[in-house]
């Protein structure tokens, strides 16, 4: 776990080290318990807290690890990156802005996607994720696959009833309203055309949905078609 603070107002938290010097006096942090030195005027002690509150956040946030191929792999916790980049295994190639890292070696900008220098062998392949109506959800991008409109259920493409069961192709993201016209009835039947075909999720899908929401810069990644 990275230690060290955030301070309001300064972009930079020390790695490996409790001493602070990013106000005019120096600040000082345990864990448990909490104790300022130097620092005795409240507004600093406000300034405090809220940085360390950012540190946590900041290291608890996930940073995108790629092969030197730019494959996607995982997302890393950010003090595994951070060692990464330390050990020179790893380079920084998108950043979060204005944030910086210290170490007593080195300073280094908050990494938001890191790729590795030499290829790294991978013996695993994707596989198709196990199915989750949450899942279906978030496959369709929480729009209804009849209409359009925004959707907060799933509908079986083959009802229930009907032999049809919980799997990535038979399952669509579905309004209530159209869910509720479509009733146990096929698509055709209720002539309701599907808007798009569902398709089967797996690893690798997930894992670049994961790197979208961190923030990343998918275009210069060369992952916007592999999204959308």
């Amino acid at each position: 776990m990275i230690s060290g603070a955030l301070l309001a107002g300064h972009p930079s938290f020390d790695l490996g080290s409790r001493r602070f010097d990013s106000c005019p006096e120096s600040v000082y942090a345990a864990n448990t318990p909490l104790f300022l030195i130097r620092c005795g005027v409240h507004d600093h002690r406000r300034r405090f807290e809220k940085g360390k509150e950012m540190a946590r956040r900041i290291a608890g946030a996930g940073v995108v690890l790629l092969n030197a191929s730019y494959e996607p792999l995982a997302v890393v916790p950010i003090a595994r990156a951070v060692a990464l980049v330390l050990k020179e295994r790893a380079d920084v190639i998108d950043e979060v802005p204005g944030r910086v890292i210290r170490s007593a070696a080195a300073e280094i900008p908050v990494p938001r996607v890191i790729v590795f220098r030499e290829l790294v062998r991978v013996p695993y392949s994707y596989r198709e994720k196990p199915w989750t109506s949450r899942g279906v959800l978030e496959r369709d991008g929480h729009r209804c696959a009849y209409c359009g409109k925004s959707a907060s259920t799933v509908d079986h493409v083959v009802p229930k009833s009907r032999g049809g069961g919980n799997s990535w192709l038979n399952t669509v993201a579905a309004c209530t309203r159209c869910n509720g016209l479509k009733a146990d009835r096929t698509p055709a039947e209720a002539r309701m055309p599907l808007r798009f075909q569902p398709r089967a999720v797996t690893s690798r899908e997930s894992l670049l949905v994961a790197i979208a929401q961190l923030g990343a810069d998918i275009d210069a990644l060369g992952l916007r078609g592999v999204l959308v």
